[in-house]
């Protein structure tokens, strides 16, 4: 059953929090699991929902719901309709935070993972790992990951690695989507252990029952590439189209994609531009350059030619290639901005530079404003 362990683990450490006092309610723990886990799977709708249910809970008295709505309070993702002003926020904090350094100290798991949160300690983190938290257990895979640098490690990045990948087989033994879905990642790219497009393949599509909105996603990539499993761009359509509706930004745009190729489904660019914009407004780069595109064409929108520039550079000035090549191209035909050569191979060899081209890095280099 879905979720099941993962909540009573998050019910334990509840009891817990509420152990000093008999009368202090508990609360829905299942919704501390919801939010903790939709905050990184790419579920904005479940996420909205969850973080409603803690905020409601934290306001009922609840210890551990208080202390999460401290630490997310600040975040871009938190809904704004339901942060809680300040001052609030610190009671919630200062409640909150005894009772987790008491809880802590007692080497529980849940406690340790949000004291890392709130800190940023590495260590911490570790603990929590060890000590059995699914979350920390993929952030701490994540952390690790993230210390490896360039396409072929040595033996000791490697090492951890392979480190890394043992914390998400870990989470994924408990029935955690995430810890499946960061094992399919590393079977798809032979990260911390072989690569295996068909252990991929199982992993996203065991996330992907659960309701991974980004395993769905990567499920319908699979069936575009045929890895895997039998390459059919219709079930992809399909996959890309359930993402989607999780309000998941990858699924938004490779839908959007289908629906403006054809591909899997029968074309439809009304749509497509509404799944685009939805997907930018995430911050999407892909997403916002390619409902510039959407703009400049006119398809599904008005054709705005200076409004598609605007998008253009949007996504450009953050470093997207492909935005770059698009409003160099505006430049250079004019359209939607006043015609300049200059800034036409301004933008050019940015987006050379940008993937990598190292005489495009030395003009640069030689041209810091653009002069020919």
């Amino acid at each position: 059953m879905k979720g099941i362990a993962l909540a009573a683990a998050v019910i334990a450490a509840t009891a817990a929090f509420a152990a000093k006092k008999a009368e202090e309610p508990v609360g829905r723990p299942e919704a501390v699991v919801a939010m903790l886990n939709s905050s990184v799977s790419g579920a904005p709708k479940a996420y909205s929902k969850a973080v409603a249910a803690v905020v409601e809970d934290a306001a009922a008295g609840c210890t551990l719901q208080k202390f999460v709505v401290a630490l997310f309070n600040g975040e871009k993702s938190m809904p704004a309709t339901l942060k809680v002003p300040e001052s609030v926020r610190a009671e919630y904090y200062e409640t909150g935070r005894k009772r987790m350094e008491e809880l802590a100290a007692q080497s529980n798991p849940l406690a340790l993972y949000l004291l890392a949160i709130d800190t940023g300690d590495t260590n911490t983190l570790r603990r929590a790992a060890e000590g059995g938290n699914v979350q920390a257990a993929n952030a701490w895979g994540m952390a690790l990951m993230s210390e490896v640098d360039g396409p072929l490690p040595d033996e000791s990045a490697k090492g951890t690695m392979k480190r890394a990948f043992g914390f998400f087989r870990d989470a994924a033994s408990l029935g955690d989507a995430n810890g499946l879905y960061n094992m399919g990642t590393c079977y798809a790219r032979g990260l911390g252990t072989d690569k295996d497009d068909k252990r991929a393949y199982q992993c996203f599509r065991s996330a992907a029952d659960k309701g991974h909105p980004q395993a769905i996603n990567n499920l319908g990539w699979c069936y575009l590439k045929g890895m895997g499993v039998k390459e059919d761009h219709a079930e992809a359509a399909k996959c890309f189209a359930k993402s989607a509706d999780y309000g998941n930004a990858e699924g938004q745009l490779n839908y959007a994609l289908a629906l403006i190729s054809g591909d899997g489904v029968a074309v439809n660019y009304r749509t497509a531009a509404s799944l685009l914009l939805d997907s930018a407004r995430q911050d999407n780069l892909d997403a916002i350059n390619a409902y510039a595109v959407c703009i400049s064409k006119g398809r599904g929108v008005k054709c705005d030619p200076a409004l598609a520039a605007k998008w253009f550079r949007a996504a450009a000035e953050r470093g997207h290639p492909p935005a770059m090549d698009n409003l160099a191209a505006c430049y250079e035909l004019g359209e939607g901005v006043e015609k300049s050569e200059k800034l036409s191979v301004y933008w050019h060899m940015r987006s050379l530079a940008a993937r990598g081209d190292a005489y495009a890095v030395q003009w640069l280099k030689d041209h810091p404003d653009g002069n020919l």
